[in-house]
């Protein structure tokens, strides 16, 4: 099976046999499907790659600095972390809620899906998962996913923040 994965220098979408951290943890596709990336980036999956039939809802991936000015105008969202917490022990950004993916079970029913949720984890795979099930299979119209995670927050926005 293959998986979708973001190259690191195009930010395009290929179907790479998962030799990538990125595409390690991206949802695996079924053979016979596909994906595409339509005018502003976000990622669209298909059944079958002739019909171009629309299975799965997209999300939106944001940047951290978008992410931090949603935040300085004071933008209403909920901003979950969805790592582990002992990763959550080492850095984490104020304000953030953790809802660890592990124990996605137990809170993935109580998000409010009329509300605009932002998920992050250490590099944004983890949390790009979290954004695309819940756009694809729970019909969620406002998720996103901030790209590089914490990692890039802490290298971009907050270098207070330590890295790991």
């Amino acid at each position: 099976m293959l998986a979708p994965a973001q190259c690191a220098n195009t930010r395009a979408y290929c179907c790479l046999e998962r030799t990538c951290d990125v595409s390690k943890e991206l949802p695996v596709l079924q053979a016979g499907s596909s994906f595409d990336s339509d005018a502003t980036g976000e990622f669209i999956w298909y059944q079958h790659a002739d019909e171009r039939e629309r299975i799965m809802a997209t999300y939106h991936n944001l940047t951290v600095a978008q992410i931090q000015a949603k935040r300085a105008r004071g933008d209403v969202f909920h901003f979950i972390d969805v790592r582990e917490p002992y990763e959550h022990a080492i850095a984490h950004i104020e304000g953030a809620e953790l809802l660890p993916l592990s124990q996605a079970n137990t809170w993935i029913d109580s998000l409010p899906s009329d509300e605009e949720i932002i998920f992050f984890c250490h590099h944004g795979s983890r949390s790009a998962q979290v954004a695309a099930f819940l756009a694809g299979q729970r019909g969620f119209t406002n998720v996103a996913n901030m790209l590089g995670g914490i990692e890039a927050w802490a290298i971009q926005i907050d270098p207070q923040v330590p890295r790991y």
